[in-house]
């Protein structure tokens, strides 16, 4: 369990760049548009050998009946990858700053210097006026701490944390 916090220690500040890079990029996708939907249900799937002689209109017909439901799936397929991802990282994110909002004493500020401030030891130890020894000590029992509480979370049955709508 401790490389899991060791990592989210090195990552952190990745992971909340890759989630501001995700939002960014859901915001500013385009809705598929007329033409792309139309290109992709007039030649994306042919109906194996079947050769249509009718015409053009039967054509344009079929698309009418089916524009609004295949541009909703078109959408949906590239909005759905990148909004999990950035459920994940914002899961991920909001339980560590949670865990360590609930340390006791100093451990938070020694987190937040090392992790989230990306201070140095040097950095930190004058920050909290704190010798190096006790920078370790405290480090390591806010690993054993965060190592706990994670523990509690991976108990709870799957689907009982729930998240708030508009999270996203």
């Amino acid at each position: 369990m401790s490389e899991r916090i060791e990592s989210m220690f090195k990552d952190y500040q990745r992971k909340k760049r890759d989630l501001e890079l995700l939002r960014q990029r859901l915001r500013s996708m385009v809705e598929v548009s007329a033409d792309d939907v139309i290109l992709s249900m007039v030649f994306s799937s042919p109906d194996g050998e079947h050769v249509q002689s009718s015409g053009t209109s039967d054509k344009t017909a079929t698309i009418a009946m089916h524009y609004r439901e295949e541009q909703e799936r078109l959408s949906k397929d590239m909005v759905g990858p990148i909004t999990r991802q950035i459920c994940r990282l914002e899961n991920e994110l909001r339980l560590f700053d949670y865990c360590v909002a609930l340390l006791p004493g100093r451990l938070p500020d020694v987190i937040r210097c090392l992790v989230e401030n990306e201070d140095n030891w040097e950095t930190t130890m004058r920050k909290l006026d704190i010798s190096k020894r006790t920078l370790q000590r405290d480090r390591r029992k806010a690993i054993n701490k965060l190592e706990e509480m994670y523990q509690l979370f991976d108990a709870l049955p799957q689907g009982t944390v729930e998240t708030e709508p508009g999270d996203v």
